[in-house]
């Protein structure tokens, strides 16, 4: 049996707090969607080998961060929706009573990952501080790339794993409450990491900021296209890390504001309520879940984003950013330069056409795209050649095959 007084509080929570029931539902549809629309997102970057070998492991990890993060959200939703939905009104009492372990279990994998997310912006950042100091070689940064995505997983589940117990000593296993939020706290609310996370975000903008400005610089972009490449390339990425790491600490920021207790306080020097107790739950429990909504909807903002950075804007250009993205991502490595089977489903090429299809990257277009022209050799655009995919052959563009008609 549960005290009444338990049972009141929950009843006071869900029965008539519509604003939650309706987070309910929009933490399952984006979570669902935005679960789909990444997955979909982390096969097309892995496919089409966009990026180099370096930026696109530390993207890949990123997104399946935000995937376990909206699976967290659906675990989360479902066991409430179906609560709500189909079980009957005189046993609610028994399913929304919950205690530390059963909060930790349904909580566990997106406090993890919602820890990964928060991170993953000081991962870009020092792996780029790292590769503009010492001018790192492509396998070099592949490997500290990997070294960097095996210490943030590890902080965020030693982090994630039982933060109850390592920033709440206080806290009661066998302790009921109507939710969540008073046994769970969210990332934002860890006492013992908040400043550190902070610091991380303030640290990751500043790098980002001062290496955007100063490379902004018409001469200074001159110089580096001509003698240092690797140092180009690499801010050319940044056109691409750097939005994603201004969406990480808006999401930061937000879940900062959106925590319950702003709220609670200035309710508090406003209106005075003889229920309080109840009062107090029922607004932590309304700005928990919407902390936890936040974070599927940044996901969608950050799919659309990617989305539109690698979807090709016409199939001829795809095939030579593509073809053009293989050598020069691999040029340090003879196995990487020469990886030509992934490409198979999208440009025909296989084994014996390795030759032709390297002379014809040699010949690109000089238009065709930063991250490509920089690294094509000067007598590139003296005569670009196309590739013909379907028929397998070489043909020169129309106006130079129109002047050897003349």
């Amino acid at each position: 049996m549960y005290p009444q007084e338990l049972c009141g509080l929950i009843a006071h929570v869900y029965e008539h707090n519509w604003p939650l029931k309706f987070l309910f539902l929009v933490q399952f549809f984006f979570a669902s969607f935005s679960l789909i629309c990444l997955i979909i997102l982390g096969l097309l970057i892995n496919i089409w080998r966009c990026f180099s070998v370096h930026i696109r492991l530390l993207i890949l990890s990123f997104l399946v961060a935000l995937v376990f993060a909206d699976i967290g959200v659906l675990l989360s939703s479902v066991y409430q929706l179906q609560v709500i939905l189909f079980r009957a009104n005189d046993t609610r009492c028994y399913w929304f009573s919950y205690t530390y372990n059963d909060c930790h279990v349904i909580r566990l994998l997106f406090n993890i990952s919602v820890v990964g997310i928060y991170t993953s912006s000081t991962i870009f950042a020092v792996e780029s501080l790292i590769s503009w100091s010492f001018k790192l070689k492509n396998s070099t940064s592949k490997y500290l790339s990997l070294f960097l995505i095996s210490v943030q997983w590890l902080c965020s589940t030693i982090i994630g794993f039982d933060v109850n117990l390592f920033f709440d000593k206080t806290a009661q296993s066998k302790l009921h409450q109507p939710h969540c939020s008073t046994l769970i706290p969210t990332p934002t609310q860890f006492n013992g990491i908040f400043f550190i996370l902070l610091s991380l975000h303030i640290f990751a903008l500043i790098i980002y900021t001062v290496s955007y400005i100063y490379f902004s610089k018409k001469k200074v972009m001159k110089r580096l296209e001509t003698v240092n490449k690797k140092l180009y390339e690499q801010f050319i990425f940044n056109d691409v890390t750097f939005p994603l790491i201004c969406m990480i600490v808006s999401l930061y920021v937000a879940n900062v504001v959106l925590d319950g207790h702003f709220l609670s306080i200035i309710i508090s020097m406003v209106k005075s309520d003889t229920h309080e107790n109840e009062f107090n739950y029922s607004t932590k429990a309304l700005w928990y879940e919407c902390q936890t909504a936040i974070v599927p909807l940044t996901s969608i903002l950050i799919f659309g984003f990617l989305i539109k950075r690698i979807w090709p804007e016409n199939p001829i250009q795809h095939q030579q950013e593509t073809l053009g993205r293989t050598i020069d991502g691999g040029f340090d490595e003879k196995s990487d330069a020469l990886s030509f089977h992934s490409l198979e489903g999208t440009l025909k090429c296989n084994k014996a056409m390795q030759e032709r299809c390297q002379e014809i990257c040699s010949k690109l277009p000089q238009t065709s795209s930063p991250s490509i022209s920089t690294f094509l050799p000067s007598n590139s655009s003296s005569s670009p050649k196309l590739y013909d995919m379907e028929e397998g052959r070489i043909t020169r563009s129309k106006n130079q095959s129109n002047s050897s008609k003349d």
